[in-house]
């Protein structure tokens, strides 16, 4: 480390102050209380939830993780379920689920619609 501070004309003791090299800060943190596997069959679930225009809360996340987790060794508290979702599922998924609740808009009648002139022009020109 001193030489790269040499090279770029910095002072030892300031870059160390910036940069570590190994300690506490570079380690990954403790392995999560739910598998790979079942947070990517949450995720998935949840997904195709919100593709029905039935999508998940939080809270109905915490109460899937649970029934999961229900009868084996790794029972999950509420509490513990519920910061899983919150910061490691919400935080490690965002490209899956959504930020909260999302209504589907609304199809206006207009849009929609099949005025008795459409429905005669089609009528002459194809069911005739």
């Amino acid at each position: 480390m001193a030489q790269i501070a040499k090279r770029h004309k910095i002072e030892d003791r300031s870059f160390r102050n910036y940069v570590r090299n190994g300690g506490k800060r570079n380690k990954p943190g403790r392995k999560s209380i739910v598998s790979d596997y079942d947070t990517e069959f949450i995720a998935q679930h949840t997904v195709r939830s919100d593709r029905a225009n039935r999508g998940l809360t939080v809270g109905q996340i915490v109460e899937n993780v649970q029934s999961i987790y229900a009868h084996s060794k790794n029972f999950l508290t509420q509490q513990q379920a519920r910061n899983w979702a919150y910061r490691t599922f919400r935080k490690n998924n965002p490209h899956h689920i959504k930020s909260g609740l999302m209504k589907a808009q609304k199809t206006t009648s207009k849009r929609s619609e099949l005025s008795v002139a459409h429905q005669w022009r089609w009528f002459e020109n194809f069911e005739a």
